[in-house]
């Protein structure tokens, strides 16, 4: 009797006792669909910026595993005694017959309940992570970052692929380490941007602004450098600094930026007057229209806002639609 109870509540015992392991397996369960969960949304969000429509992010912040197991056990003893006697006159002898039953009866119960909640908030007040996810697409910056091809990737050139309406997007291996960046920035790391802002203004040099003046001479008076006025095709700040053309990314001149006109803005200009060699101004006159970059002492450029660079997007889902228009119905 003593055994066998005792074998009931050892049972009861252990079964409590796998409550932890349930849990340990719950929470483990979480951590792995949480990863993918954020994984399948940064890459369904990129392809759908790529498409220019709508995207959300959302925050899984409430995340929750709770097992509860239940355990019952009873039993009974029950105990039965019959007597018989039977005297037999003939032989004048007296049977005595005494039965004793034992029954034993027990029932164990356990219910095992497992309950796992995982809670989304849609991030709407956060515009560095929508910010985050448009600098990525920048082709300007990141050219190829998210390919668009007909063709499933070759093996070891995607980081990550999805095929959506008969097409598959993919992040090159190259863009491994930017994706990650943006995976956490969009999770954990808020509040950054993406890449850091140019050190430059990218402009063009459209015409030439007047006649080339003296600039720095000699004792015997020998001109050595002239100063050249040029109008760019956007205001910048009016600063010192130093300008690099396109066509020729060894060779920089000096540049100080004038106000468009003595009673207007002298915060910005698109008047730029560049230090150049005499030797070298007819060279310098002669290629313009030209592009390049001006770097600036002491005022940088802020980090592009929302509208450029939906543009930028925008001009490359044209050109998507655009390739696709001239691709031929047969392949």
């Amino acid at each position: 009797m003593v055994r066998w109870v005792f074998g009931i509540v050892l049972c009861g015992t252990m079964l409590s006792g796998c409550a932890v392991h349930e849990v340990h397996k719950d929470h483990d369960l979480i951590r792995t669909t949480l990863l993918d969960l954020y994984t399948n949304q940064i890459i369904d969000n990129l392809i759908r910026a790529k498409n220019a429509m709508p995207i959300i992010q959302l925050d899984y912040q409430q995340v929750s595993a709770m097992v509860t197991i239940a355990n019952s056990i009873s039993g009974s003893d029950t105990q039965a005694v019959t007597a018989n006697n039977l005297l037999t006159i003939p032989a004048a002898t007296l049977a005595a017959t005494r039965t004793v039953m034992t029954t034993l009866m027990g029932s164990l119960g356990n219910t095992n309940t497992n309950q796992v909640t995982i809670g989304a908030t849609p991030l709407i007040t956060s515009n560095e992570v929508y910010d985050a996810y448009l600098q990525f697409l920048d082709e300007e910056k990141n050219p190829g970052s998210l390919m668009v091809t007909c063709d499933p990737p070759n093996s070891g050139d995607a980081h990550i692929c999805r095929k959506c309406d008969g097409k598959y997007y993919w992040v090159p291996v190259i863009y491994r380490d930017l994706f990650f960046k943006l995976a956490l920035l969009t999770t954990a790391r808020r509040g950054k941007p993406l890449a850091d802002p140019d050190a430059y203004y990218t402009v063009v040099a459209k015409r030439l602004e007047g006649e080339p003046k003296d600039g720095s001479t000699l004792p015997n008076g020998t001109v050595t450098k002239k100063l050249v006025t040029v109008l760019l095709d956007k205001a910048i700040p009016n600063d010192s600094g130093y300008i690099i053309f396109n066509d020729d990314p060894h060779t920089q001149y000096n540049v100080s930026m004038e106000p468009d006109k003595p009673d207007g803005d002298l915060s910005e200009s698109r008047f730029a007057t560049a230090t150049v060699p005499n030797d070298a101004v007819d060279e310098f006159t002669k290629r313009l229209p030209r592009q390049g970059k001006i770097y600036l002492d002491h005022k940088q450029p802020m980090q592009a806002n929302v509208d450029d660079m939906l543009g930028k997007i925008n001009f490359q889902l044209q050109q998507i639609q655009f390739n696709q228009l001239r691709q031929p119905s047969g392949l």
